[in-house]
């Protein structure tokens, strides 16, 4: 038989009006010696009126629900890959979707840490500079940035993952910008302290703040180098302080405290720093 011969589809009086296929030339099916078969080859018409071969490149042209006319693979794919349209979306893509939220969840802020094994331990650091002037400090002198008490800022300290995070701190470091051995204490706090009026750089420190005390460190600055000195301590009371933040921060916050006779240099630099256990 010939090749693309019609099949036709009769009307009224078995008058052909036209064709839905054709027979194509016989095919070698099953290797250079199998038999050969008559193969069907569907045909469609477009919107001009010709009548086109449905190949496998290029599939079946359908129409939708949308009223889009696309092949049967490309509609599948569009539907596979397409988000939200018009309110709607498809099965495939919904499914889609869910699989990859699953598989990439959005973690909250400081919760990265989940399915790690074992604890984590931050070093939480801040400086300060003390203002330009040499005058020494006594026994229960304030060490801060400014003479005025309006003007001091406590050091503050990053000691959480997150905000109203917990932790422990079983030790302290002091580092400063001076070469000398000295005594001193450090006072951490939940929120930042007032220092009060009478207070300031180098006065008696004084300050509110009762509610928000978690402990001190005492520390003294043994270890001199050619460009500073540096001491590590551990809470005056038990064998850590443990903390919990404010709802809205990852902070603590620290005031530092003379505990003997130190005179300072001019813009002197103070490092705090603490050894964090968090959870």
């Amino acid at each position: 038989m010939s090749d693309n011969v019609p099949i036709l589809e009769p009307t009224s009086g078995n008058t052909p009006t036209g064709y839905v296929q054709s027979l194509s030339a016989a095919k070698q099916v099953g290797g250079a010696n199998g038999p050969k078969h008559q193969r069907v080859q569907p045909t469609y018409e477009d919107a001009s009126g010709a009548q086109l071969d449905v190949k496998e490149s290029t599939g079946l042209p359908v129409q939708v629900a949308d009223g889009k006319v696309a092949s049967i693979g490309a509609m599948a794919d569009a539907a596979a890959n397409a988000g939200n349209v018009g309110g709607a979306r498809s099965v495939i893509s919904l499914l889609k979707a869910i699989a990859a939220w699953a598989l990439a969840p959005v973690l909250a802020a400081g919760e990265a840490h989940l399915g790690q094994v074992g604890g984590e331990t931050a070093i939480a650091g801040n400086s300060f500079t003390r203002p330009a002037d040499t005058t020494p400090y006594v026994l229960g002198d304030l060490i801060a940035n400014n003479v005025a008490a309006a003007s001091v800022v406590p050091v503050d300290l990053t000691v959480a993952r997150k905000n109203a995070g917990t932790g422990r701190i079983p030790r302290a470091r002091l580092t400063r910008s001076k070469p000398e051995s000295g005594a001193f204490r450090i006072h951490l706090f939940r929120a930042a302290p007032t220092v009060q009026s009478a207070s300031g750089d180098n006065l008696a420190i004084s300050t509110d703040g009762a509610l928000n005390y978690l402990g001190a460190f005492d520390v003294t600055t043994d270890r001199v180098f050619s460009d500073g000195a540096k001491g590590f301590g551990v809470p005056v009371t038990g064998a850590y302080i443990a903390f919990e933040t404010g709802a809205a921060t990852q902070k603590l916050y620290a005031l530092l405290e003379a505990r003997g006779a130190v005179t300072p240099a001019s813009a002197e630099t103070f490092t705090i720093a603490l050894e964090v256990d968090r959870d």
